[in-house]
């Protein structure tokens, strides 16, 4: 049967108008597969399935296809963090070269279909499952996105991410699209935290102990983006081609009769890389020995590290001694569960690190929440705009496609934003998102990883110079959110109200409710 939508008194247009939808390039259908290889890096490109979703999504994607017979509405979602995380003053947009990799190659093979049809709900359904097995054999992305650039920071409740499309994809679409962007922003939150608090250390994550093995990668790369200067983990530094740093363990010098013995047997193996953990048993003893050693082996420079709570004191004392022998310091590592005020406490009392080991509490961050709400959607009878409701009557989303322009002061600190929609402008300001892929085809090849490295620096550079941030609505985009929100209340709330009254007393449901609801529940009582 057909989709029927009734049609709404405030329409403005179609999702993405035609006038506003990014034009493809003459040549971007051959260059598609070349294209779509600038987003993977050295990831393998086939590991991109359309199951990698919750059950819901697929069988709404069922739903759409039995009583749409093929033709779906055109629907826009969008994607935001409805508050800041706990202490986070700003958050760093970052997961869209994952999404658009996801989004270019996602696939179901013969075994993937067999077994999600055979789960019950589809199964036991009154659905055509030939027609929805052909649907996803055939299965193609084909959507418009657009989206803040990677590294530009967002506030909260200002969508960083737009998609549209027919309605059963732009669903699909959304559990993984969360999932990168709630782990990989919130991964370069703190990588960007970290940068800020001590901009001259050069930071290595060492966080893959802290967290499952399908994200040891991400995380590396995004530290890597935000300026780190390498990973620990070595298929990071095979997948994104980035700096791999190792040194040696208190296991190492455990295994060995004495802590001279595992000195020598290190810089007898590595005399080019003469790195000393300092703290296995006492860090200024330690200092002894590994002069002795050091002598023994005709070496006049070395590397060291404490892994220790007080590395501040230790750090100082130890090259501090070091330098007393005669010997050369290079590389002199913190670590120890640090944090971003760890550093900066570090650069406030002149502490002599100039590296460190950032694992657990890189990996240990706040959660996102982010939400991905449908906002627009247009059908044969007309376009309607949609929102949420939260509690107690709150909007969840902002209805309609929206732009974001961000005005800057002469520093180049963004000053405000300005929420708008996507037709319109903002004088004195500039437009963040970005188009990025229209029918399911890229625009363009996406940035190198050091073009991406240094949007990310950018993107530190622009960061606001004082808290909280403005955002403002446009007067259409609040226009309009006031005539949704009203027409919402009109034809899904308002009739049924005074149903309730045969169920609840006024007192059961005051602190639940809005009191203009209870009011019109119980007559103004």
């Amino acid at each position: 049967m057909a989709f029927k939508i009734t049609p709404s008194s405030f329409k403005l247009g179609t999702s993405v108008a035609a006038n506003q939808r990014p034009a493809l390039p003459v040549n971007a259908a051959a260059r598609q597969a070349v294209w779509r290889e600038s987003v993977n890096f050295r990831r393998d490109p086939n590991k991109a399935w359309l199951t990698q979703t919750d059950l819901y999504q697929l069988v709404m994607a069922n739903q759409f296809h039995q009583i749409c017979g093929g033709e779906t509405p055109i629907a826009h979602f969008e994607l935001f963090v409805r508050k800041l995380p706990a202490g986070q003053d700003f958050m760093i947009f970052s997961g869209l070269h994952e999404i658009l990799r996801w989004l270019s190659g996602a696939k179901m093979d013969q075994q993937r279909i067999d077994y999600l049809l055979e789960q019950p709900i589809l199964k036991e359904s009154n659905s055509d499952l030939a027609s929805f097995r052909k649907y996803l054999e055939d299965f193609q992305f084909k959507l418009d996105v657009w989206a803040n650039p990677e590294g530009s920071f967002y506030s909260p409740m200002t969508p960083c991410l737009g998609i549209s499309g027919p309605i059963e994809q732009v669903l699909l679409a959304e559990t993984y699209l969360l999932s990168v962007f709630n782990s990989l922003s919130a991964i370069s939150t703190r990588s960007a935290n970290y940068r800020l608090a001590n901009p001259g250390m050069k930071c290595v994550e060492m966080g893959m102990r802290r967290h499952h093995p399908l994200f040891h990668e991400d995380v590396a790369f995004e530290a890597w983006k935000q300026g780190f200067v390498g990973t620990s983990n070595v298929e990071a530094g095979y997948q994104y081609d980035i700096p791999i740093i190792g040194t040696n363990s208190h296991a190492m010098y455990l295994a060995f009769d004495s802590e001279i013995e595992a000195i020598s047997a290190w810089m007898k193996v590595y005399p080019n890389y003469p790195m000393v953990l300092t703290d296995t048993f006492h860090t200024l003893i330690n200092a002894l020995k590994t002069e002795q050693v050091l002598k023994e082996h005709g070496l006049s420079s070395l590397s060291y590290r404490v892994d220790n709570s007080q590395l501040i004191e230790l750090m100082d004392i130890y090259k501090r001694m070091m330098d007393g022998f005669g010997f050369e310091t290079g590389l002199r590592v913190g670590s120890s569960d640090l944090t971003p005020e760890v550093l900066a406490q570090m650069q406030e009392q002149h502490c002599v690190a100039n590296a460190a080991g950032i694992g657990t509490k890189l990996v240990h961050t706040n959660p996102f929440g982010a939400v991905y709400k449908l906002s627009q959607i247009d059908g044969p009878n007309g376009a309607r705009f949609a929102c949420k409701f939260s509690s107690k009557g709150k909007v969840g989303n902002l209805p309609g496609s929206h732009q974001i322009w961000r005005a800057y002061d002469a520093d180049g600190h963004a000053i405000r934003d300005t929420v708008a929609l996507l037709d319109e402008e903002i004088p004195g300001a500039t437009p963040i998102m970005r188009p990025y892929m229209r029918e399911g085809m890229l625009l363009a090849p996406y940035l190198s990883k050091e073009q991406l490295r240094a949007q990310f620096e950018e993107g530190r550079k622009g960061l606001p110079a004082s808290s909280p941030y403005p955002v403002l609505l446009s007067e259409r985009a609040e226009q309009l959110r006031a005539e949704v929100i009203e027409g919402i209340r009109e034809r899904e709330i308002t009739p049924f109200l005074p149903q309730l009254a045969q169920y609840f007393t006024r007192a059961e449901l005051e602190g639940v409710l809005p009191e203009d609801e209870i009011d019109i529940i119980f007559g103004g009582e």
